[in-house]
């Protein structure tokens, strides 16, 4: 039934169930270097979704689909990193075939990604979460590799990150906003592990970023990678871009009564 769906050679799954600014992309890139934990990256990304014509053409949908597990799997490991909405949409672009219309949701992934495995990350501080979203929106700088390249393709030296906190603007509306939108989509995510009585491994930003090591080793005998395979010293694959105004930027939003920025928040929607 599902011979279309180029999956034969998948021998384990996993999606990391995220959020922004969640430490997903440390997480993901370090397990991707180490070449046989799949390669996990956001597949269903909006801007792909449009790139590639992905809604109500089902068999674009396909042809995409086994370009992703081809891009995604090495080792006979798939690897896939999701926010909330990116796992909504591509249950609704499954959906759209013969196939799926009636499957549950965890039935379409189950269907789709064999052996299915979930990791979930999120951030406890979600008010330093989202002072660092509205401000990687104005540097447009989302994270530096440790190599010091930049995912951005227009910046090929290295980002003084002090240089460009000169022109970034204080905006507690949108940190408020973003605070809300992350306590929503973490409750999503809970949600969604209750009802299908799913088995996940948490990891949280603070303690990926306190005890990385130990944290990420902890990632890797979940999903039941061969100890002999784990390198003896893992590295972060990506630096820090938080700076001294991050902090600043928290201390001042905490000023701000929240009863006011519900306030603001409501006129301005």
């Amino acid at each position: 039934m599902y011979d279309i769906f180029n999956i034969k050679n998948i021998e384990q799954s996993y999606i990391v169930c995220s959020t922004g600014r969640s430490g997903s992309t440390l997480l993901c890139r370090t397990l991707k270097q180490f070449n046989h934990c799949g390669n996990p990256e956001e597949y269903f990304h909006h801007y792909k979704i449009k790139q590639f014509k992905l809604k109500g053409e089902p068999d674009n949908f396909i042809s995409y689909f086994n370009s992703v597990v081809q891009e995604g799997t090495t080792n006979g490991i798939f690897g896939m990193k999701m926010h909330w909405w990116q796992m909504y949409e591509l249950i609704k672009l499954a959906k759209e075939s013969p196939l799926f219309e009636k499957k549950k949701d965890i039935e379409i992934l189950n269907s789709l990604f064999p052996n299915l495995k979930f990791i979930y990350i999120w951030r406890q501080d979600m008010i330093a979460q989202a002072v660092s979203t509205i401000i990687a929106l104005q540097r447009k700088v989302w994270n530096i590799n440790s190599s010091n390249s930049t995912n951005e393709p227009n910046l090929k030296k290295e980002v003084n990150l002090n240089k460009t906190d000169t022109v970034l603007k204080f905006q507690p509306l949108s940190i408020y906003k973003w605070e809300q939108k992350f306590q929503d989509q973490n409750r999503r995510w809970k949600i969604f592990f209750k009802e299908n009585n799913l088995n996940y491994y948490e990891v949280t930003y603070e303690n990926l970023t306190s005890c990385f090591e130990e944290e990420i080793k902890n990632v890797l005998e979940f999903l039941g990678i061969d100890k002999t395979l784990i390198p003896k010293e893992i590295k972060m694959a990506t630096q820090k871009v938080s700076t001294d105004i991050n902090q600043k930027y928290i201390d001042y939003y905490k000023m701000f009564p929240k009863l006011l920025l519900k306030a603001l928040n409501k006129l301005d929607s």
